[in-house]
């Protein structure tokens, strides 16, 4: 019953809390591990060059799809300081993305569901970033990023920071 695009992925996907989650979260992961693998044996090993949007969740992949994306690619993370994270957490709860909590929600005896999913929520984005830590070749801070309103803007700060590699 859904038509499409990433707001109808969230709303099939649901909340970590409810019965549908699980199943579906297993499922977005397999067909990210499916894409990323199609990626890795096309693209990549074609040797053209791509912009690969991960989202969050490619650090719940496993093991062998971070190590291939890390030898093949130039990992960027668009780093985000904990002080945005309640700012992160209402865009989350008024326009809900799917997001893969893998095996970060963890309610607690008696917690309510709005409770746990603020508290997981917040462990999840420090984990993620910690995650992202060890497969990047750059972390862009937000800071950086918030200026950029265009295209062209973000591929320069993008690209200021890449220099530092060379």
């Amino acid at each position: 019953g859904y038509s499409g695009g990433i707001t109808d992925v969230a709303a099939w996907m649901g909340m970590p809390y409810d019965d549908r989650y699980q199943m579906n979260q297993n499922t977005f992961m397999e067909l990210e591990r499916q894409v990323m693998n199609e990626l890795f044996d096309g693209t990549v090993a074609n040797h053209q060059n791509a912009v690969i949007d991960t989202m969050g969740s490619i650090v719940h992949a496993g093991h062998e799809i971070c190590s291939k994306l890390a030898r093949c690619s130039v990992v960027v993370y668009l780093s985000a300081p904990a002080g945005l994270q309640d700012e992160m957490f209402r865009r989350y709860l008024h326009e809900p993305k799917p997001v893969v909590f893998g095996d970060f929600y963890t309610p607690t005896d008696g917690e309510t569901n709005d409770a746990a999913l603020a508290r997981c929520y917040r462990e999840l984005l420090q984990a993620r970033s910690d995650m992202y830590g060890q497969i990047c070749d750059v972390a862009v801070p937000y800071e950086d990023l918030e200026t950029a309103n265009t295209a062209e803007e973000f591929l320069a700060v993008v690209s200021k920071h890449l220099a530092h590699l060379q």
